[in-house]
């Protein structure tokens, strides 16, 4: 791990509103869905920091019960749109049989956060939003979550749609890109890349690849390790043509706009908790062995200078002979005893 990963050794999260530190405190487990817990914060946090820095809304491909899309949308400004999309109840659509009867239970989690009147909701497949016109209003959206169909020919799509309409500096979420379980995915977003896709990932937090713009790497890279350098694990490590970040599942200590702490909300003796706490005690280990490391070159350093300043001092003077020392130190009793 490098210097930049270990220098920072608390959990913090950024400052949030007051209505995203509620949700990732204490709504969480109440939306049905598969969201690491700090894949959320991630979100969250990545939404509060693009405002007045990058135009446009919000936009989902595959909300199921809307785990992360609330993540994203609660306190968002309310003239950003935010647009929410999943094939829902029309389960003939659904190849990954993941969403079923779900648009009430998400609708009930969009009231719950007073959402219901902000949220556009698309109920169809992602595979026929550029026939319906959804490409025809440009470029709109700062933050785009893919998460619809797992299957190749989906995220392929999925990722051109949200190409197309991610506004300059905005960031896309592409989630399961890395998942054993979802191989279809891997190779969606691979053919993505073969066939001219301009997307340039920057930073992977757990289960999701962030992708950008190429003039926004930069910006967007900086922007995250502002915000969540606790949770950084690995920095440049190369993937395609490019680098990307690696953020990792830390046990994070969420703080509202007032300095108010919280915990980010898991599932009791959840595998993830397990897996937070223990991937926060490695980076901590890690940072003790690289302080170690330093303070052990710090001695080495001390060593040789002392080393360079004997050398370089002049010889001493020759002492004199034991015994004229000794005759001195006896005249001088006889005389103080006189």
């Amino acid at each position: 791990m490098d210097h930049y990963v270990l220098k920072h050794t608390t959990y913090d999260s950024p400052a949030l509103s007051p209505g995203k530190l509620a949700y990732l405190s204490s709504g969480l487990d109440a939306v049905q869905g598969w969201l690491v817990p700090s894949t959320a914060l991630y979100l969250a946090g990545l939404e509060q920091a693009q405002r007045g820095a990058v135009p446009g809304g919000l936009c989902e491909i595959g909300v199921h019960r809307g785990k992360s899309f609330l993540a994203m949308a609660i306190d968002a400004p309310a003239g950003d749109p935010a647009v929410a999309i999943d094939v829902f109840d029309l389960q003939h659509l659904n190849e990954d049989g993941t969403s079923s009867k779900a648009l009430d239970d998400f609708r009930d989690n969009l009231r719950a956060w007073s959402l219901d009147d902000r949220v556009e909701i698309v109920q169809g497949s992602s595979l026929e939003l550029e026939a319906d016109g959804f490409l025809e209003a440009g470029p709109r959206f700062r933050l785009f979550s893919v998460d619809g169909g797992h299957g190749a020919d989906y995220v392929l799509n999925d990722l051109r749609i949200a190409e197309a309409t991610l506004a300059p500096g905005g960031v896309v979420a592409a989630d399961d890109v890395f998942n054993i379980h979802w191989l279809g995915v891997c190779t969606g977003v691979f053919r993505y890349f073969h066939s001219g896709g301009t997307l340039v990932p920057f930073a992977l937090i757990p289960n999701k690849l962030l992708l950008t713009d190429a003039a926004s790497v930069d910006a967007n890279r900086d922007r995250m390790r502002e915000l969540f350098a606790a949770g950084l694990t690995k920095t440049d490590v190369p993937m395609l043509d490019g680098v990307i970040d690696v953020y990792g599942d830390v046990p994070w200590e969420l703080v509202d706009d007032a300095g108010s702490p919280a915990s980010l909300q898991r599932p009791d003796d959840s595998v993830d908790a397990v897996r937070a706490e223990l991937t926060g005690a490695q980076l901590e280990l890690a940072r003790l062995r690289t302080r170690l490391r330093e303070v052990q070159d710090d001695k080495r350093t001390l060593q040789r200078r002392v080393r360079r300043l004997r050398e370089a001092a002049p010889p001493p003077a020759p002492a004199e002979p034991a015994s004229g020392g000794l005759r001195r130190k006896a005249r001088a009793l006889l005389r103080g005893a006189r």
